[in-house]
């Protein structure tokens, strides 16, 4: 087993665009950085994986369709990404202390670490093996959840554990197979949502596959919010307040 410490963090710009993709208000960056700062504090992103001679081989994912027979056959590379325990216990912190807007901050903040660490890991291989990774294998999507067993076992690390119905501990974690390639120009930056380049064969790939998904996950994100959901975002919270004290 190796593993490598990441290197990972967001910069102000950064913030701002994971404020609005999370559908914050310009009103709520001060305590979404001062989320990110206390995240930060004590986070502990790595990445450990094994590097055997032969390397896996993606059969599974060649039966659901998500990679070619000849991808099937090429070297993949068994990987768990972490962010450490610590997110997990100031989210419940938050939690106990009714900090609920906190909290979901927090979620939203380390979705985006968590693709940080992506791209850091894939870079980490390719600098020390010359390898490239061309695709990104994930059990329940691309790989069937029993997939979760190869990888675990092939790594056979124990900081990150997971229970019968694939649910990781550290709950800041993810277990994938890379599919690894020596051609520059097949190189994944990593997610596709985060990846400058649309001319990519697997963006084009996971664009249908979202494109197949809408009529069961209609977009939401242009629509008034309950209350509820009002109050965890903050949207529109001071106006409410403010309407709130003239009636009394």
């Amino acid at each position: 087993m190796n593993k490598i410490q990441l290197h990972i963090s967001l910069s102000k710009e950064e913030l701002k665009t994971a404020l609005s993709r999370y559908h914050y208000e310009d009103a709520d960056f001060l305590l979404f950085s001062q989320v990110y700062e206390k995240i930060m504090e004590q986070a502990a992103p790595a990445g450990m994986y094994a590097f055997a001679a032969g390397g896996m081989r993606c059969q599974d994912a060649v039966k659901k369709g998500s990679v070619t027979a000849e991808e099937g056959e090429e070297r993949s590379l068994p990987v768990i990404v972490s962010l450490g325990s610590w997110p997990d216990r100031l989210q419940e912190e938050y939690a106990l202390r009714g900090m609920l807007t906190e909290s979901f901050m927090a979620e939203c903040i380390c979705s985006e670490l968590l693709l940080k660490a992506y791209e850091d890991m894939n870079g980490k291989i390719r600098e020390k093996y010359g390898w490239r990774v061309k695709k990104m294998l994930f059990p329940g999507g691309e790989l069937p959840l029993e997939a979760m067993e190869e990888i675990f076992g092939s790594i056979g690390q124990e900081e990150v554990r997971y229970n019968r119905y694939y649910v990781l501990t550290p709950k800041k974690s993810v277990a994938y197979q890379a599919v690894l390639t020596r051609k520059e120009g097949e190189a994944c930056a990593g997610i596709c949502v985060s990846c400058p380049r649309t001319d990519c064969p697997n963006r084009r790939a996971e664009e249908e596959k979202y494109r197949r998904r809408e009529a069961l996950w209609p977009d939401i994100s242009g629509m008034a919010l309950p209350y509820g959901y009002q109050r965890i975002f903050h949207r529109n919270a001071a106006a409410q307040e403010e309407r709130r004290e003239k009636n009394e």
